[in-house]
């Protein structure tokens, strides 16, 4: 019965998933959308009124600054899966609402007690806190992928100006080219300005898209080599061994880091095994010769 109550606890919640369309989706999905064949696709207004529609549904769940805090961490990680803040809050009342229900059945009613009970409790608040952590992780991940391209893209930028091509189309094949966050950012932002957004705006939103520093350094010193007539090939070039050079740093930062991170695990996890590997004679030959007095 237990295997059963299981198996049909995990159906039940992957078919709500399933349906609110929260799994299913591919992970290349906003890379289809970035390079479309046959053009950028725009939402139509059912699209438009659906999205408004279900803004409205949640308001009065979650206050708009959570909701602008959810739109900003799900831009930041790239929009997974085609989540929205509304499949946020939706994903954390399903999650609650199933794995509390659940476990309280399996756990707290056939035979209730104080630990079972504080169980119950940590599981419902997990599943609240996963998918904000969950988003939040992404949003994480995707801002350190962006920072660990950006020197070799901005490598291939300079040659690609350096072999004739402008700006424009050398950050058009090296976004076409390349994988990754920063790529499919720079393809946006090409698309951007050939739809008709202004150069300076086009390259704010980009910023507006990423904590990035470098990239938002890289960003200002084009825009202000683009009004004073500097060559872009030489200051790209300049950027690129500059943004090495900090992500050597930054790497050897974060080595040097790695013996305290590593200090609580092996405090947790080696050393009492070792103590017990290297004590037990010891406490074994003491108890025998107590035992024998």
């Amino acid at each position: 019965m237990l295997v059963l109550g299981v198996l049909s606890l995990i159906g039940s919640f992957a078919a709500v998933l399933w349906s609110l369309g929260m799994i299913g989706v591919s992970h290349k999905a906003v890379r289809r959308r970035l390079v479309p064949a046959g053009g950028p696709e725009m939402p139509d207004e059912s699209t438009l009124k659906i999205a408004k529609t279900t803004n409205k549904r949640i308001g009065f769940l979650v206050p708009s600054r959570k909701l602008q805090a959810y739109e900003r961490t799900l831009q930041l990680g790239g929009r997974p899966y085609g989540w929205t803040p509304a499949t946020v809050v939706r994903l954390k009342i399903v999650l609650t609402l199933v794995l509390s229900g659940g476990f309280f059945f399996l756990l707290v009613l056939p035979a209730p007690g104080m630990m079972k009970i504080a169980m119950w409790i940590a599981i419902t608040v997990m599943a609240f806190i996963v998918p904000d952590t969950v988003i939040a992780g992404r949003a994480t991940e995707r801002q350190a992928a962006i920072e660990l391209a950006l020197p070799d893209v901005l490598d291939q930028v300079t040659i690609a100006i350096e072999s004739g091509m402008g700006f424009e189309a050398a950050l058009t094949r090296v976004g076409l080219a390349g994988e990754g966050p920063l790529a499919d950012e720079l393809v946006r932002t090409v698309q951007d300005m050939r739809l008709g957004m202004p150069r300076r705006e086009a390259y704010g939103a980009l910023a507006g898209r990423t904590e990035v520093e470098d990239l938002h350094r890289f960003l200002r010193t084009i825009v202000q080599a683009e009004e004073n007539g500097v060559s872009v090939a030489s200051v790209v070039r300049g950027l690129a061994k500059e943004m090495r050079v900090n992500r050597r740093l930054r790497a050897e930062g974060r080595a040097q880091q790695v013996p305290t991170k590593m200090l609580f695990p092996m405090m947790a996890c080696i050393f009492p095994v070792l103590f017990v590997i290297v004590l037990a004679p010891a406490v074994f030959n003491i108890a025998d010769t107590f035992a024998g007095r």
